[in-house]
C-alpha cells in the first residue's frame, strides 16, 4: 500500500486539492487511467489518473476510497463528477513535466519496490518479532525493535490512552509527547485536540495506521498512529513520531505489522491479568467472608499468587456519596490510591461497595489513613470510605470486614453528624453500639429522662440548649471554645448552662448523667 501524501512529498511532487479529503483517501494499492481500466478488486484503494480534458471518472473507482489525479494546466470542470463518491479524493499536479504517463510509471514503479520490500519484511523482521512474543518479550522490547525499524521514536498505550511503553533513549522536542510521557497518559484535551476531520472515527475504520491532521497540533511534530486491535475490538494504539527521518509508506506498513504484533501481546497479557485477577477477587471473598479458618491455608494461597501480607491489615470499604455515583469503573484508580500507604491492597466488589484489604508495615503507617488527605480524596471524588480497625494475622481479616461494612450501613445516619468523606471504626464504634441498640427497638434505652426533657425545653421555648450541650462536650467542657464555635460570649454559655441545670435538676458534671447525655444526643444527631 502506497501512501500518495509522503509519495508527493518524497518526490517534491507539486499540487493542489480540489475537493475531497486527502488524507482520509491517500493509501492506494493500484492504478488506473483511461487506457487501464479494470473491474476494482473488493477491499483495494486507486489512484485514477485522468487524461487532459477528462472529466471524473464515473462508477470505476472501488467502494471505499480512491483518489483522482489530473493533469497540470486542465481546465475541465471539476465540479461536474456528481456520480464521483464522497470518500474520493481529487488533486491536480502543478508541474507541466509530471504528464499521467509519467505518473503512472512512478506510481508502478514504487508500488513494486513496497511490495519488494514488504515481502523482505515478511521472510525477516515479522518472524523476528513472532518469536520475540513467544519468547515473552515485553512491550518495551517490541517497542525497541521496532524503533531499530524506523528510527523515529514510538509510543504504546491501551485503549484507554494509558502509556505502556515509549521510547526512552533519546530527548524528544514535541511537547505533546512530553506532556504524555510526564502524566503516564493522554488527558482526554489532547485526545479531544487530535480528532480533527473525525479521526478517531476514522481510524477505527482504517485498516492503515493515519496521520494526526496537522491542524490538531499546529508547530508539532508529525505523527501517525495504528490502532492495535484484538478481533473487532481496539485495544490500544501505537504512535510513531517524526523526528530523525521522514515517515514513508513502508514505515507505515511496519507499524502496522508492530501493532499486529502488539496485540498478540497485550491478549497474552490481558488473559493471564484476567486469570490472576479471578483467582484474587475468591480469594479476597473468602477472607472477608471467614470461609478459611486456618491461617496457614491462608498463607499457603496467598503466597501462590505472591500476595506479601504484612504485620498489619485492614479493610476499607468505598461507596458512592449517593446512589446515582457507580465506583466500578474507579477500583483501580482506588487501588492505586491505597498503594501510596499501605504495602499491599487487593479488593473485591458487590456492585455498590468496593471493599479493599490493605497490609501495612506498621500502626504507624495505617495511621496515616486517617489523614485529611484521605479525606480530602474521598471528598473530590464524591465517595464514602469506612475503615475497620487494624488487625493482626489474615484470619482477623473478616472481623475487620464485618465493622467496614456496618459502618457502611451506618454511613446514612453519620453523614447527619459529620460531614467527612472518612469514618473509621475506632472513631464511630459508639455510633454502632446505638445503632445495634436502635434496631432492638429499645429507644428509651439511649435517650435518657433528662434529654427529653432539654428537647422538650426547646420546641416550647425556641431555645438552643441541646445544641449548647453539644457544643459544650464536643470541646470537652471548655467554655471560650464553647463561645467561640457558637459566635456568642462566654457568659451567653455560662447563662445557658446553668438554666440547664436548674431545667434538669441534677450536673452533668457527674459522669454517669453526662455519658447519658451524650449518647442521647448522639443518637438523636444520628436520627435514629
Amino acid at each position: 500500500m502506497l501512501n500518495i501524501l509522503l509519495f508527493m512529498e518524497e518526490k517534491q511532487i507539486p499540487y493542489r486539492r480540489i475537493s475531497g479529503d486527502l488524507a482520509a483517501s491517500a493509501d492506494i494499492t493500484g492504478v488506473m487511467t483511461a487506457g487501464s481500466l479494470h473491474t476494482p478488486v473488493p477491499g483495494e484503494a486507486y489512484a485514477y489518473l485522468a487524461a487532459p480534458g477528462e472529466g471524473p471518472l464515473s462508477g470505476a473507482l472501488p467502494e471505499q476510497a480512491g483518489v483522482i489525479i489530473y493533469p497540470p494546466g486542465d481546465s475541465s470542470d471539476r465540479n461536474s463528477g456528481q456520480t464521483t463518491r464522497d470518500t474520493c479524493c481529487r488533486i491536480q499536479i502543478l508541474d507541466p513535466s509530471y504528464t499521467a504517463q509519467a505518473m503512472e510509471a512512478m506510481l508502478l514503479q514504487e508500488l513494486r519496490r513496497l511490495s519488494v520490500r514488504q515481502e523482505e519484511l515478511l521472510r525477516s523482521e515479522y518472524i523476528d518479532l513472532v518469536s520475540m512474543v513467544s519468547r515473552g518479550a515485553s512491550l518495551h522490547e517490541l517497542e525497541q525493535f521496532g524503533r531499530r525499524l524506523l528510527q523515529n521514536p514510538l509510543m504504546i498505550t491501551d485503549e484507554s490512552f494509558m502509556l505502556l511503553a515509549y521510547t526512552q533513549n533519546q530527548e524528544v522536542d514535541d511537547p505533546v509527547w512530553n506532556e504524555i510521557i510526564q502524566t503516564s497518559y493522554s488527558p482526554m484535551k489532547l485526545v479531544n485536540q487530535t480528532d480533527v476531520n473525525a479521526f478517531w472515527e476514522r481510524l477505527e475504520n482504517s485498516s492503515v495506521p493515519l496521520f494526526v491532521d496537522e491542524e490538531a497540533f499546529k508547530g508539532c511534530r508529525k505523527r501517525v498512529v495504528a490502532r492495535i486491535k484484538i478481533g473487532s475490538k481496539t485495544k490500544g494504539y501505537i504512535a510513531l513520531l517524526e523526528i530523525e527521518n521522514k515517515i514513508t509508506s513502508l514505515d507505515l506498513y511496519v507499524l502496522q505489522m508492530l501493532a499486529e504484533v502488539c496485540a498478540v501481546k497485550i491478549s497474552e497479557s490481558n488473559t493471564i491479568s484476567a486469570a490472576v485477577g479471578q483467582m484474587k477477587s475468591e480469594f479476597t471473598k473468602d477472607l472477608l467472608l471467614g470461609n478459611m479458618q486456618s491461617e496457614a491455608m491462608i498463607r499457603n494461597r496467598a503466597e501462590s499468587m505472591h500476595l506479601q501480607f504484612r504485620e498489619k491489615n485492614a479493610v476499607a470499604g468505598v461507596c458512592g456519596e449517593d446512589n446515582r455515583i457507580y465506583i466500578g469503573r474507579y477500583l483501580d484508580d482506588l487501588r492505586q490510591f491505597f498503594l501510596r500507604t499501605a504495602d499491599l491492597c487487593i479488593y473485591t466488589f458487590d456492585g455498590t461497595t468496593g471493599y479493599f484489604i490493605l497490609s501495612f508495615r506498621s500502626q504507624k503507617a495505617y495511621q496515616s489513613l486517617l489523614s485529611d488527605e484521605v479525606d480530602h480524596y474521598m471528598q473530590t471524588h464524591q465517595m464514602l470510605c469506612a475503615l475497620s480497625h487494624p488487625v493482626e494475622g489474615l484470619s482477623a481479616l473478616a472481623r475487620a470486614f464485618r465493622e467496614a461494612r456496618r459502618l457502611c450501613g451506618l454511613f446514612s445516619h453519620l453523614r447527619h453528624i459529620s460531614p467527612r468523606h472518612l469514618y473509621p471504626y475506632e472513631k464511630y464504634m459508639l455510633n454502632l453500639l446505638l445503632e445495634h441498640a436502635y434496631t432492638m427497638d429499645d429507644r428509651q434505652l439511649y435517650r435518657c429522662s433528662s434529654f427529653e426533657k432539654l428537647l422538650e425545653t426547646d420546641l416550647r421555648e425556641k431555645s438552643s440548649y441541646i445544641e449548647t450541650l453539644r457544643c459544650y462536650f464536643r470541646h470537652n467542657q471548655n467554655v471560650g471554645e464553647t463561645a467561640d464555635s457558637l459566635y456568642v460570649h462566654r457568659n451567653t454559655i455560662n447563662y445557658r448552662l446553668n438554666k440547664i441545670r436548674e431545667i434538669l435538676e441534677e450536673d452533668f458534671d457527674d459522669s454517669q448523667v453526662r455519658l447519658n447525655l451524650q449518647l442521647s444526643i448522639m443518637s438523636y444527631d444520628m436520627k435514629l
